[in-house]
This record gives structure tokens, sequence and C-alpha cells, in this order.
């Protein structure tokens, strides 16, 4: 969920075209006493025709390890064009895609969801999702990275290709109570692919909190 390339918050202009970064958003780095990451957003429907790919959108927290792959807890929601046809689910994880692990409340285009990571202190987190359209929450403990040091929050390419999900409004995103952009976060581009290469663009914070990550199809 950690990726090495990022600009400035400013940042407008398309950059990364023909990278392989899978992230777009907002990520705030070097916060070792990060204790909370918050966001709101709204569900997007997918998009399947142009293939078989997927999206998340998500809230994390991580941290680096110099010898060895970055670390990270996560929670939010997907939409899944694997089958053809969109398949929308919820999560959280730790460390990798193949940790993930589905909740089994619905989630569908439309539905506005809460996403609220905790450090919880000795590598404990918990993983917190509302759907605060139909009233479910969920919520789990688990083992996480040693010691957080960022926090992350946008839209994710787990595997394959982007599903096209149009944009999506992340709202009120807060890290320990305070909005995002107090942090200087830096936002970064996701691209994928060189032929029938597809981007995602983070979008302009504004108010120090809100922004719509945009996919685009080069």
């Amino acid at each position: 969920m950690l990726t090495g390339a990022a600009a400035p918050a400013s940042a407008s202009a398309l950059c990364c075209m023909f990278s392989d970064d899978p992230f777009a958003g907002y990520s705030v780095s070097k916060s070792s006493d990060v204790r909370q990451v918050t966001g709101t957003w709204t569900q997007p429907a997918a998009n399947c025709a142009g293939g078989r790919g997927a999206v998340d959108f998500e809230v994390n927290i991580y941290s680096y390890d110099l010898h060895g792959p970055n670390l990270y807890a996560g929670v939010g929601t997907n939409a899944d064009c694997a089958s053809g046809s969109p398949v929308y689910s919820a999560w959280y994880e730790v460390t990798g895609y193949d940790s993930r692990v589905r909740w089994d409340g619905q989630v569908a285009p439309g539905d506005v969801f809460r996403g609220t990571m905790d450090y919880q202190g000795d590598k404990l987190y918990r993983f917190t999702l509302e759907n605060l359209t139909r009233g479910w929450r969920k919520e789990s403990l688990a083992a996480g990275p040693r010691t957080p040091q960022g926090t992350q929050v946008g839209v994710e390419r787990p595997f394959g290709r982007f599903s096209d999900f149009g944009s999506v409004p992340f709202t009120n995103v807060l890290q320990d109570g305070h909005p995002i952009g107090e942090y200087s976060p830096y936002a970064a581009t996701a691209a994928f692919g060189i032929i029938d290469a597809t981007q995602v663009i983070p979008g302009t914070l504004t108010d120090n909190k809100n922004f719509s990550p945009k996919f685009i199809h080069a």
C-alpha cells in the first residue's frame, strides 16, 4: 500500500504514466507518534468493460522496513471485476493482499463508509468500518506493523489493472483528530501499463481534509 512515487500535495499535473504505482491519494510519512487515521468515502460503481481488474478504497497505517517489504494495516471496501461483473466487498488486512479478511456486510454503489485505523500500542491495531447508509459496523483487532510511521488514504490496485470507478469523494480525512493537510501530506498518482495505460490522480486537497481520486484512461 505504500508507494515510492509521490508529489507534493499541491501537485495537480499528470505524472508517472508508464510506471507501476498502485496507490493514488494522500500519504503522511515520518509520523512515528500516529495513533489514528480516519476517512469517509462514497462507494462508486465499477465499470468492468475495460477488463478484469480491481480497486480498493482504503485507510492505512504503515511502517518502513529498511531490510524488507514495508508493513501496513488497513481497512476499506473493494470493487472487483475478476468475474467480468462488479463484485463489492468490505475488508481489513495486515501486511499484504494474501492476508485480507472479508467482512459480510453489504456493500453497494452509493453507500457511504467511514474507515478508521487505531493503533492500540504493542503492535495491536483496531480496524473499524462503518456503512453509514445501511447502519452496520464491523470491528476487529489484529497485530500489525511494529511502530506506526505513516498514514495513507485513497485508492489502490490490489492486483491486475485498475477497475474503472470514475471518481470517489473522500471527506473528513483526519489523522489523530486533525485534518490530514496539517501534516504536509504527499499527493500520489497511480499508473499501470504502457499499452492501454490507465492512471488514477489524487485530486486537489480542499479544506485540508477532502479530495476525490479520479480514474483516467490514457
